[in-house]
């Protein structure tokens, strides 16, 4: 599915295609095209620190496999960590709508004996409205209204790592989830009140040390699907995700 040919990696498949650059991950998931709707501007899951900190990226390995794509770097003086990055290809099967996108896989680990752990992951799309799960006892989200071009912060609560953007195309949202147990905190983004481009922030591991030996490890799951039963089918696939084990650590 991925095709990576000098550092940058194509995906063309009946749902999607898009790019992502390997040098430039603050860059994340662009050129998108959903169903035949094209998504100027739009970054999806981009990873900004520790790495935008870097004067030049120094990508250690990178290939594709089937539905996988996955980029290790190097550490640096101004980055002593070493991040990897997984984008895989997923479908979402949900019992209101099909879904499709990706589950973005992040490991940090470091040669050192402390380090800071935390990464900040970004996406930037278009959207006419944003909504966040509040209750996830009774499956019931709400729409977040203000849009502050300073930034409005999201504290962590019930069911707020679930977030839905009801995109400028006709009859597109977009999901995406962090794994609960390692969202900290966020900020939704705008340039005025009445712009419709927003900018979804997210810390995770926020505060952790990282010493080494240990491998911190976390997912984001962003996926499309129809406006219509937009916010059912990312209350299901919320619930579904909930059964996964958390990634792995050593």
């Amino acid at each position: 599915m991925w095709l990576l040919e000098n550092n940058i990696a194509r995906l063309d498949t009946d749902e999607l295609s898009a790019k992502v650059d390997m040098l430039r991950p603050g860059d994340g998931i662009h050129d998108l095209v959903v169903r035949d709707f094209k998504l100027p501007g739009t970054r999806l899951l981009r990873v900004l620190s520790p790495l935008h900190e870097r004067k030049q990226e120094q990508l250690f390995e990178s290939y594709a496999r089937g539905r996988d794509l996955i980029a290790t770097y190097s550490p640096t003086l101004d980055c002593p960590l070493r991040p990897q990055i997984c984008w895989r290809v997923r479908d979402f099967q949900t019992k209101s709508s099909d879904c499709t996108g990706w589950e973005f896989i992040v490991s940090m680990q470091t040669s050192l004996l402390d380090s800071d752990a935390s990464v900040t992951v970004a996406t930037d799309l278009d959207a006419d409205e944003v909504w966040r799960l509040a209750d996830i006892h009774r499956a019931e989200f709400e729409k977040i209204e203000e849009r502050d071009p300073s930034g409005q912060q999201i504290d962590p609560c019930n069911g707020t790592s679930v977030v839905l953007f009801r995109t400028t195309q006709p009859d597109l949202s977009y999901v995406e989830i962090v794994q609960p147990s390692e969202f900290h905190d966020s900020k939704l983004f705008s340039n005025t009140p009445q712009d419709t481009r927003v900018t979804w922030s997210r810390k995770l591991f926020r505060n952790e040390r990282l010493e080494k030996g240990v491998i911190r490890r976390t997912r984001i799951w962003g996926f499309f699907v129809p406006h219509r039963y937009d916010l059912q089918s990312a209350f299901n696939c919320w619930q579904e995700l909930q059964g996964i084990s958390p990634p792995l650590t050593a």
